[in-house]
């Protein structure tokens, strides 16, 4: 596909979906002198003023009412520009923690919580324009989809201006064709909000280094993660190639009796019995019963469907429609602290350091050291 987009001197869509994610008003990045800059998305490109670390924090730490939930906030969305921006955004919040005692968890805090989003596969609180721009099209092979400069260059609504339009105005245009371009189906409503609900459970968790914390995050981190697997294997412009690769299996329905037989097309690498059918961009839990191989070296397998799923594969069967499998999403199950668990427990008085002897202290010491 990359070679089509060279062949084609064009970029070209890669996700049938949308963007995961609503169109963010701010977007941080670093000019050409290595400065960091904050522009609203929504107002004036020109003039560009170079903003602080704490204004980056302010708007990081920010918050949005939850559309329909008023008792409810979320963090408000902020796009980098690539993730050069973000290390370097993490790095001038650790340099601020070292030079201001009175704002240093605030600013650790936000280095930790950034440092995490960003070791994650996506985000859409926090969204990436280049991971986001590789997310829904193609690049062409001599570019490198982690530079925005290259996207400029390789996408033809800017080709032609890339050497004399300013950098606000090539990043404007690159956040145009990332949210405003491309594949239109819309995002299942479920994983939209699972993508959305458990990264901003991550970002609160992520503050405090408390162990119940760290768990709550990691749970959040991994549902987020499974999230978005499943969207990746749900999404249309992407069947051929999870096809090939084996992350989902495709085949036909043979039979219909007590079980479903479906013939494969392929080989699938999954080994879960908990799977989604998709027929026709509807979803159906179904399990998996047996994998079969025919002396004709076809592959089968046997389905447990459920009775309110059995119409949709009756009508599979006689369409021929191509069903596609894929495994369910893996759920984490909650860990809760015993209350008499004392090791959980914010400690009762501050430590304080205690003199000890010379020779306690030489005790150890290495033999020549």
């Amino acid at each position: 596909m990359r070679q089509r987009a060279a062949d084609a001197r064009d970029v070209i869509i890669r996700s049938g979906f949308a963007a995961p994610c609503d169109r963010p008003r701010q977007l941080v990045f670093t000019d050409s002198s290595g400065r960091v800059k904050v522009v609203d998305l929504a107002g004036d490109m020109a003039p560009l003023q170079a903003r602080s670390a704490g204004t980056v924090i302010d708007l990081l730490e920010a918050q949005l009412p939850v559309p329909g939930r008023p008792d409810l906030t979320r963090p408000l969305p902020v796009l980098f520009a690539d993730d050069a921006t973000v290390r370097q955004v993490i790095a001038g919040f650790r340099r601020a923690a070292d030079r201001s005692e009175a704002e240093r968890r605030r600013y650790v805090s936000a280095a930790n919580r950034l440092t995490l989003v960003a070791s994650m596969r996506f985000s859409v609180l926090r969204p990436v324009l280049t991971s986001t721009l590789a997310h829904r099209f193609w690049l062409a092979e001599r570019h490198s989809p982690r530079r925005w400069q290259d996207w400029a260059t390789a996408w033809s609504g800017t080709a032609r201006v890339a050497r004399t339009a300013g950098q606000a105005e090539l990043l404007t245009a690159l956040v145009g064709l990332a949210f405003d371009h491309g594949g239109d189906r819309a995002l299942p409503d479920e994983l939209r909000t699972t993508l959305a609900v458990k990264e901003a459970m991550a970002w609160a968790r992520a503050a405090s280094s408390h162990a119940t914390h760290t768990h709550s995050a990691y749970r959040a981190v991994t549902a987020f993660e499974a999230a978005w697997a499943e969207a990746t294997m749900a999404d249309p412009c992407l069947a051929e190639r999870n096809t090939l690769s084996g992350d989902i299996a495709v085949g036909r329905v043979d039979q219909i009796a007590t079980k479903v037989r479906l013939v494969l097309d392929n080989t699938p690498r999954f080994n879960e019995s908990a799977l989604w059918a998709v027929i026709d961009g509807t979803r159906h839990k179904v399990n998996r019963d047996a994998m079969l191989a025919g002396d004709d070296n076809t592959l089968s397998i046997l389905l447990q469907v459920p009775p309110r799923a059995a119409g949709a594969f009756r009508e599979a069967r006689q369409n021929r429609s191509t069903v596609a499998l894929y495994p369910q999403r893996f759920a984490m199950p909650a860990a809760t602290p015993a209350a008499d668990n004392t090791w959980l427990n914010e400690p009762r008085a501050e430590w304080t350091r205690r003199d000890v002897p010379a020779d306690v202290l030489l005790a150890g010491t290495p033999i020549g050291g």
